[in-house]
C-alpha cells in the first residue's frame, strides 16, 4: 500500500511507500479528502478524474488530497498514482511538470 499526498496550489506530490494515509497524514484537517483506490474502486475513481470531478484551488477545502492506493504490488500502485497525476494535469497543467517525491 502507498499513501500519496497531492497539493495543487503548492504543486507538489509525495508518494509514501508501505504506508497508509493515517500513518503519514501530517494535519488532522477536518473533512480531509482521502480516496481509497483498490481493485473495487479503481474504475470509478479513474472515471471521476477523467470527468474532472475533483477540483483543486487555494482554499482549505480544496487545496489538497490524499490517495491510499492498495493493490499489493508497489510498482503498480506507483503507476496508478502517476496516472492519477496525469489525469489531474489535464485540468491543472502545472501538475504535469512535477515529479512525485518518493519517501
Amino acid at each position: 500500500m502507498i499513501a500519496v499526498y497531492i497539493n495543487y496550489p503548492r504543486t507538489r506530490c509525495s508518494i509514501h511507500v508501505n504506508s497508509s494515509v493515517e500513518e503519514k497524514q501530517r494535519h488532522d484537517k477536518k473533512d480531509q479528502r482521502i480516496l481509497k483506490i483498490n481493485v473495487f474502486t479503481i474504475s470509478s475513481y479513474f472515471e471521476k478524474f477523467k470527468k474532472l470531478e475533483y477540483r483543486f484551488e487555494p482554499s482549505q477545502e480544496y487545496n489538497d488530497m490524499w490517495l491510499e492506493v492498495d493493490f499489493g504490488d508497489e510498482a503498480f500502485e506507483i503507476a496508478v498514482a502517476k496516472y492519477v497525476l496525469a489525469l489531474i494535469a489535464e485540468r491543472y497543467p502545472k501538475m504535469g511538470n512535477i515529479p512525485p517525491e518518493m519517501h
